[in-house]
């Protein structure tokens, strides 16, 4: 596995993952607060000329966090943004009230120079903070929006409403209870409601799912794994870019075997109070060194 991250085969991964839609395993056990900057850089660029849509899956204790990052990664346009929340009563989707704020971008853009040497602070090519490159062949067959949700749980949630425990929220909020089938079913629902508007660019879908820890609390291993698998595979097919958090060591059991359903793990870890991530990819058999987070 090749470790020099400034050769031209490992910047050419990480854009051949842009184009081509990828699924991300996010690991390594650091605080919450350390995660959340990782996945708001995931996310893309708020001052992208073209904003991303973005989906955020999370526990029902985190919706703060599913709408800092979403504030801080770009507008808040309710055709363009969502929440799934899990652990709550399944009632369909609503929305919350509130005039669409645009984001704080408290994260820099990106640059398209290969990664620099181990503990250099870097902005992935082709991933992470960088504009959208224009065209892709095909996309999976958009279906008409239907009505409010209630009447449809598959279709474009409803207007008006309040968000639940998390305050308001100016964009779409749909509560699950925390099973593979009812989380799956509902990002389903969400990712042809945010493609359904226009056409996708490439890099410009992008899905954050935290409740892994809580699925495999839960449920045994084949169902999540069976999501996971369905995860990556609707996500690819939108061309967009995915990642998954599992707040676990690299050499875990369960990461062991839920590895292989991604394009690339990103491992986070902290020196002193410096955020670091290293990136192996599927594919290429690439991996990169330790670099520091922006």
């Amino acid at each position: 596995m090749g470790r020099d991250e400034q050769t031209p085969g490992f910047s050419s991964a990480l854009a051949a993952l842009k184009r081509r839609g990828s699924a991300l395993l996010v690991v390594g056990a650091v605080p919450t607060e350390a995660y959340r900057r990782a996945s708001t850089w995931l996310l893309g660029d708020p001052t992208a000329d073209r904003p991303r849509r973005r989906l955020v899956v999370v526990p029902d204790r985190s919706v703060s966090s599913a709408t800092d990052r979403l504030d801080e990664s770009g507008p808040l346009d309710p055709e363009r943004g969502g929440v799934v929340v899990c652990n709550g009563h399944s009632r369909g989707a609503s929305t919350a009230s509130g005039a669409g704020r645009t984001g704080a971008g408290a994260a820099t853009g990106a640059g398209g120079t290969p990664p620099g040497a181990p503990g250099s602070a870097h902005r992935l090519p082709g991933l992470g903070r960088e504009p959208a490159e224009p065209g892709r062949p095909g996309r999976p067959e958009r279906r008409s929006p239907a009505g409010p949700a209630g009447d449809d749980p598959d279709g474009r949630p409803a207007a008006g409403g309040t968000a639940g425990p998390g305050g308001d929220v100016p964009v779409p909020v749909r509560w699950v209870e925390t099973t593979p089938g009812a989380i799956g079913s509902a990002v389903e629902a969400e990712l042809r409601r945010l493609t359904a508007v226009d056409e996708v660019e490439p890099g410009e879908l992008r899905l954050a799912f935290d409740p892994l820890e809580d699925l495999l609390e839960r449920s045994e291993l084949e169902p999540v794994f069976r999501l996971c698998h369905v995860l990556g595979n609707r996500i690819r097919a939108y061309g967009g870019i995915g990642h998954v958090r599992l707040q676990r060591p690299s050499d875990d059991r369960a990461v062991r075997t839920l590895a292989p359903l991604f394009d690339g793990i990103v491992e986070l870890r902290l020196e002193g109070d410096r955020l670091q991530h290293r990136w192996q990819l599927r594919d290429s058999g690439c991996e990169s060194s330790w670099l520091d987070m922006e």
